[in-house]
């Protein structure tokens, strides 16, 4: 074997390991993943709004941070493990301001179909813990501020994204059912039932060990 043929199959050699290795990192047994993401929740305000229909927009698209701390087991591709959510927004118009914000503790469960250099799956979450809030105000008159001590929520979808040297990046699209059971208006002291379900869409980075 001569000089050159043998460099070439020490850099083969090198490629081939280091292929093998990133297949190794990709298959992290724990991962953790900062997001960004957003929940375009129905709306079903004009239960209680005593104004104009017109008034109430067609969804409330909350959106903010997302953690997920997951363990998956190696070779078997099943990933559980908690996601926390902190999601608001404020919505203005000529008649009408809304502040709709939610704070929510789950579990995850992840299944990778696909996981070396890339990974795709469904993932699943269920609430353990929820806090949220809902004020609505006219002329800088608070009408209703709503909250629920009583809330359920799960949510399916699919993930997909790419890792490299233990870092990852992807996305996450799906539906979320969420819905607030005997919501307490604090400045009429009424009840409601509240349906806040909707699509959710979501982006990551992250980093495996």
């Amino acid at each position: 074997m001569n000089y050159r043929s043998f460099n070439s199959l020490k850099v083969l050699s090198v490629a081939v390991t280091i292929i093998m290795l990133q297949a190794n990192i990709a298959n992290a047994i724990f991962d953790v993943k900062l997001g960004y993401g957003t929940l375009a929740s129905k709306t079903n305000l004009t239960s209680f709004y005593s104004g104009a229909s017109s008034d109430i927009p067609s969804a409330i698209p909350t959106a903010g941070l997302t953690l997920d701390a997951r363990v998956t087991i190696p070779l078997v591709g099943l990933g559980i493990g908690l996601r926390t959510e902190d999601q608001k927004i404020s919505y203005d118009n000529s008649a009408l301001s809304i502040t709709n914000s939610f704070k929510r503790t789950s579990l995850v469960l992840g299944y990778r179909l696909l996981d070396t250099l890339i990974y795709v799956g469904p993932v699943a979450t269920i609430g353990m813990n929820h806090s949220n809030n809902i004020e609505l105000k006219a002329a800088g008159t608070t009408l209703n501020k709503i909250s629920s001590s009583s809330t359920s929520s799960t949510s399916l979808g699919l993930e997909a994204g790419a890792g490299l040297l233990g870092f990852n990046a992807g996305a996450e699209v799906g539906y979320m059912t969420m819905k607030y059971k005997d919501a307490k208006d604090s400045i009429n002291n009424n009840k409601y039932d509240l349906d806040m379900s909707g699509s959710y869409i979501k982006v990551f980075v992250g980093f495996g060990i």
